[in-house]
């Protein structure tokens, strides 16, 4: 791939909002999110040259994107509790001009999808929020296909469970 850096440049700040709602779901901290994508672009950066092109810039970027997360989460834990680091978490606000309701219904899923265990919800949110297939989403969470379907199916049907038990 000719010219890694500049294509590199602009596929981030193309990418970066999603890289910040991935990062935010990971850490559940849009702070240490942040940190995680600046974290995530200076790995890319050095990382250029070593860039294949076996899978696409974005799969890449949020590959290492995640890696940093969970690097992240990991030092954190050693100066927090983890119940410190629930307490910690702040929201995400809606957007001006929605719908009521439609802001309470995506806040009510959003508190289902952030319930579900950490392997299910990363699956859940990369197919369905940023449409990946589950061959890119394998990639990403390196863990086979089979696994990523699966994951997936449990994260729908738990979420199922939880919107019928609501509604009920």
């Amino acid at each position: 791939m000719k010219n890694v850096p500049e294509e590199l440049a602009r596929e981030f700040e193309r990418l970066e909002p999603a890289m910040l709602d991935w990062a935010a779901m990971i850490t559940r901290d849009d702070g240490l999110a942040e940190e995680a994508v600046q974290e995530a672009f200076l790995r890319a950066i050095r990382a250029a040259s070593r860039f294949n092109g076996d899978s696409s810039l974005k799969t890449w970027l949020l590959k290492i994107t995640r890696n940093c997360c969970y690097n992240l989460i990991g030092k954190r834990r050693k100066h927090k509790s983890a119940e410190a680091d629930l307490a910690d978490r702040p929201g995400r606000q809606a957007s001006p001009g929605q719908p009521l309701e439609t802001v309470e219904q995506f806040a009510r899923l959003k508190r289902m999808v952030d319930r579900l265990p950490d392997a299910q919800r990363e699956a859940f949110v990369l197919h369905h929020a940023h449409e990946m297939s589950y061959e890119r989403i394998a990639e990403i969470v390196a863990a086979p296909v089979g696994t990523v379907k699966s994951r997936l199916h449990h994260a729908v049907t738990k979420l199922r469970t939880a919107m019928t038990e609501n509604e009920s």
